[in-house]
């Protein structure tokens, strides 16, 4: 026996699924604000103008299988707890310094370091944010991250385990 509202329960059923999706996308867009460029880009043409990705590939004259697959490294990456809370962490010291992401004063920084451990949180400093956004973020190796950011390869190695390390204690005291 047909509906009287016209089948509206139906339609709501089918589109639920799409917005959850459109949802989903929209999130991976905003978290992929910390990607390079080109990155972001390409999620955004295939998540945001909700391109194909074959459409995609032929444009640029780039193997449709080669992109596909970074696209969804790129999703899964994006959606990876350790990546939302770097994320998280950098956001929060971005918001913190009003402007850009190290743009801190020493003072500031002290006063913010004081609130945080007196609220039971470390703060990252300078050069953990760094090596958080080049390796763990940008998923840059080690060696290419120091080069690019002018640090030893230990001093990344130990930054990128801090944060690491910090990760997996937030995730255990959950």
């Amino acid at each position: 026996m047909p509906k009287a509202d016209g089948g509206l329960e139906g339609q709501q059923a089918a589109a639920a699924p799409a917005q959850r999706k459109h949802d989903s996308a929209y999130e991976v867009l905003e978290l992929a604000a910390w990607l390079e460029y080109s990155d972001r880009a390409l999620l955004h043409e295939v998540l945001g103008n909700r391109r194909k990705v074959g459409t995609l590939a032929a444009t640029i004259g780039a193997d449709r299988r080669a992109l596909h697959k970074r696209v969804a490294r790129l999703v899964r990456r994006v959606r990876s707890p350790l990546y939302r809370f770097v994320a998280a962490e950098l956001g929060r010291a971005d918001r913190r310094t009003r402007g850009g992401l190290w743009a801190a004063s020493a003072a500031e920084a002290r006063t913010r370091r004081c609130r945080a451990e007196r609220a039971g949180r470390r703060v990252w400093d300078h050069d953990t944010q760094r090596v958080a956004l080049e390796c763990l973020l940008r998923a840059r190796p080690i060696r290419q991250a120091a080069i690019r950011l002018g640090l030893t390869l230990h001093a990344v190695r130990r930054h990128r385990v801090a944060a690491i390390a910090e990760f997996q204690e937030r995730q255990a005291g959950k």
